[in-house]
């Protein structure tokens, strides 16, 4: 039987446009993080996905992320768990936890890669905002991304709905 994906289908999948830094986007490719952290709780769980957004200087899309778990603790106690796959230096994530009593890790596996800079994205998504931090797109953005990208978050067999074309 064949499934069709639906814009119901894709609210239920909560999909995060993400802005990490250069720095950090390299170390996702070369598959040395995959972590992200971050301090404040994304409405995330396992097998949504991520749009990822390299911000300044590269400014570009670079790539959907597949959530596999998220863990929240103290940032003490939040650093022996992550601390081989974040992909930053115990001074580095002290730095970036100073002053927080929550550490947020979004654990995730790399599915596509992409460059795409924002000039290209705003021809086809004319109102794309990267965000400070993160976005939860809505259904209409999901079928631009998607659309931008070439890749679809959804396994199917079939077409994307008509919403999205």
């Amino acid at each position: 039987m064949k499934m069709q994906i639906t814009m119901q289908n894709k609210t239920q999948t909560r999909v995060l446009l993400i802005s990490i830094k250069p720095c950090y986007i390299e170390k996702i490719l070369d598959g040395n993080k995959t972590i992200e952290l971050r301090k404040t709780k994304p409405k995330l769980k396992p097998n949504d996905f991520i749009l990822v957004y390299a911000s300044s200087p590269k400014q570009s899309i670079v790539g959907w992320l597949k959530v596999n778990n998220i863990i929240y603790d103290t940032p003490r106690k939040l650093w022996g768990q992550v601390k081989k796959q974040a992909g930053v230096t115990k001074k580095e994530f002290d730095s970036y936890y100073k002053n927080s009593k929550l550490a947020v890790a979004i654990c995730f596996d790399l599915k596509y890669t992409t460059d795409l800079s924002l000039n290209t994205v705003r021809q086809t998504w004319e109102n794309f905002n990267p965000p400070q931090s993160f976005h939860y797109l809505k259904s209409e953005e999901v079928c631009l991304a998607e659309s931008i990208t070439g890749y679809s978050v959804f396994e199917k067999t079939e077409n994307l709905s008509p919403e999205c074309e």
